[in-house]
């Protein structure tokens, strides 16, 4: 009986450090996606937006992070800082466990054609571009954690 509660006691260990790299892996690449998702500036556009009170960072504000499923929704609040988007991983990223599917979306109706280089601050994307950082981010966590 000591084997396996040996085996048990590592499968416990083992998840929790995947856990652990899972969460610091979701929060750096939310953080990128913040980073480098556009702001607009309506001085930068072909055709600037007619009235004078228009305010950047709906996009940027609107990545949405979730467990099991993607969210749907999206806010109509711009804030060049990504406060709102900031503050719901952060009250998601603690909860995920090493076997869940984690989302991060953004669902407004122009994150496409940012994706697709619309954008003069972001011509070449921005979820391609970060996504190719994943493998990154997890493997400094993954060393971080075995350090522990």
């Amino acid at each position: 009986m000591k084997f396996k509660s040996d085996i048990d006691k590592f499968a416990k260990k083992s998840e929790k450090k995947v856990t652990k790299v899972l969460q610091a892996g979701t929060l750096e690449i939310f953080s990128e996606l913040i980073r480098v998702s556009p702001v607009g500036n309506a001085s930068l556009w072909a055709k600037p937006p007619r009235t004078t009170d228009y305010i950047g960072g709906r996009f940027r504000n609107n990545w949405q992070t979730s467990i099991g499923a993607p969210s749907s929704g999206f806010n109509d609040s711009p804030d060049a800082n990504g406060a709102l988007s900031k503050a719901m991983a952060m009250s998601v990223i603690p909860r995920i466990d090493f076997n869940d599917t984690v989302w991060i979306v953004n669902n407004l109706p122009y994150a496409i054609a940012l994706e697709n280089g619309s954008s003069t601050q972001a011509p070449r994307g921005i979820v391609k571009l970060t996504v190719k950082r994943w493998n990154r981010a997890v493997n400094a966590a993954a060393k971080k954690e075995a350090k522990t």
